[in-house]
């Protein structure tokens, strides 16, 4: 039984790390369209720069892949202003090029 429940763990493991690394690859555009809303909104305020920082912080292995790969950079900018430009379609004035 202990090898069953091994292998079990192992499917489990085998599906959901990727399915993880999916996710936190597209939830990067609704997360930066937030922190960016948080600040062109608001404005600078110290409890909304946290948005920024977490930001920052939580996709900051993403981000370095994007600054160090020309291709994903462009990818990645541009699946982030899509999200930036639909989520909040009347603040920004560069939504109408979508």
């Amino acid at each position: 039984m202990p090898g069953k429940k091994r292998w079990k763990l192992l499917n489990f493991l085998g599906h959901a790390i990727p399915l993880l690394l999916v996710v936190y690859v597209l939830s990067v555009g609704p997360a930066f369209a937030v922190a960016e809303d948080s600040v062109f909104s608001r404005g600078p305020d110290v409890i909304y720069l946290g948005y920024v920082e977490f930001f920052n912080s939580f996709y900051a292995p993403l981000l370095w892949v994007g600054e160090k790969v020309q291709p994903i950079d462009d990818k990645l900018n541009t699946y982030m202003d899509f999200c930036l430009f639909s989520m909040y379609p009347n603040h920004f004035s560069e939504a109408s090029n979508f």
